[in-house]
């Protein structure tokens, strides 16, 4: 089987699955041949609510290969949504469903959010989930459903 090349982006986002009768698999990739990226995960309800979130850090030209369920620890079951994946360097992304218990693949699209221009504003925000909070070079840079703030302090 094979899946479109997808550009590396900052940020990226797709349909997120898990369920008795199927569940997504993502590959993220850094591309950078110098640079480590960290890599911010946030699973939304079809509401935009932040359910579940996760951390993780990928090493220069590797990659993290996980069903949905291992990359989101805390991922609710029976879950649809979005996934979205934030990197401190662009990153690229290609993701499956695998269909039980046949163990089909069908082809899920990740793709870019619409362009902007983002000003380099250091942007504090906190993860509602875990209250861990970080400051992000710009507002753009800020993982999707974290909540921005005054200060970190």
């Amino acid at each position: 089987m094979s899946f479109p090349a997808v550009r590396a982006a900052a940020k990226l986002g797709g349909v997120a699955a898990i369920l008795s009768t199927r569940e997504g698999a993502y590959a993220i990739v850094n591309p950078s041949p110098a640079e480590s990226t960290t890599v911010y995960l946030s699973l939304l309800d079809p509401t935009g609510k932040l359910v579940a979130a996760n951390t993780i850090d990928i090493a220069p030209q590797a990659r993290a290969c996980k069903f949905l369920s291992g990359l989101v620890p805390g991922a609710p079951p029976d879950f649809m949504g979005s996934l979205r994946i934030t990197g401190s360097i662009p990153v690229g992304a290609g993701a499956v469903n695998v269909v039980f218990p046949d163990g089909l693949f069908v082809d899920v699209g990740i793709g870019t959010p619409p362009g902007g221009v983002c000003i380099q504003v250091v942007t504090p925000a906190r993860n509602p989930l875990t209250g861990e909070c970080r400051d992000f070079p710009t507002p753009c840079d800020v993982p999707d459903g974290w909540e921005k703030v005054a200060s970190c302090k």
